[in-house]
Parts: structure tokens; sequence; C-alpha cells
């Protein structure tokens, strides 16, 4: 099937190539890199220590619950695998994207913890890539499945927040 450009295999999901952890995981050691050649640091007062920590505490809950949203409902997580049921509700009433989102808020909550800025501005070409190459993709298949059900669902909940 063919959808604005995309195409979508319902044997693999939306034929998403890459797991989305590993784009940030890229970007997040790239900066690492960069810091090492030219260091922006973050003050190391233990007060923005327990906000690093907040932050990636709460991104690694959103994704749990995720998670266990995907399993109650007996769907695939991996975006190169079919999904058998929208999951709308719980965290993703709030948003339609709410581990990427963890993620994002947890390579900003590493970042400050370890008082590395370029691990923080990371977060940027992370979110941009993913949206390009994983949410898109996961959106026209999502809408050639599940047709006005999920164009219901895109309409009431933001991507993010």
């Amino acid at each position: 099937m063919l959808l604005r450009g995309v195409i979508i295999m319902d044997s693999k999901g939306p034929n998403v190539k890459l797991p989305p952890p590993l784009i940030f995981l890229f970007f997040a050691v790239l900066a690492w890199g960069i810091n090492t050649q030219w260091p922006l640091t973050i003050n190391d007062h233990i007060i923005v220590k327990i906000i690093g920590i907040a932050l990636t505490t709460t991104g690694l809950l959103l994704i749990l619950i995720a998670v266990w949203q995907f399993k109650q409902a007996s769907t695939h997580i991996e975006p190169w695998k079919p999904t058998h049921h929208l999951v709308t509700s719980g965290i993703f009433g709030f948003s339609r994207n709410p581990i990427y989102l963890g993620l994002g808020l947890i390579t900003v909550g590493a970042g400050i913890f370890v008082g590395m800025f370029w691990v923080c501005l990371s977060v940027a070409p992370s979110l941009l890539s993913v949206y390009l190459y994983v949410i898109k993709r996961e959106e026209a298949y999502l809408e050639a499945k599940f047709g006005e059900e999920y164009l219901r669902y895109k309409r009431s909940v933001r991507r993010w927040l």
C-alpha cells in the first residue's frame, strides 16, 4: 500500500528500519564527542543534578507506562512490526508519542546530570530525525490501517504534549 509517498507494509508495520532509541543514542554520543573538543558545561550544583535525575526519571516512567499499555493492548511496541490495536487512553490520551517524549527527557536529564550542555542540545536533532524517519511513517501507516478512528485521535491528542 502506498500513502503520501510512504510504503505501508502491514506485515512489517510502518516499515521503520532503525530503532528510535538508537537515534537518540547516536546523537548523544556525537554530542559527547563534540563536548570533548568544545566543552559547554552545566553547573554541577546539587539542585542541577536533582533536576537531571528528575527529568531522566520522568522520561523513564513515561516509557515504562507506555510499554505496559502496549502489553495490555496486546499490540507491538516496535515500529517495524504491525500494530494490532490503537492505544489512545492513559498516557496516550495526553501524548501520541510518549515514548519519544520520554527518550527526549532522558537525553536532556542525562545531559544535565553529567554537566554536558551539548548532550542536552542533542535532543533537537534526535527529535527531528525521529519525526522525519519514524513518526511520519507511523502516522501514515496508522492512518491507512485505522482510517477515521486514527484521524479522530490525531485531532484530539497532540503529538508531544
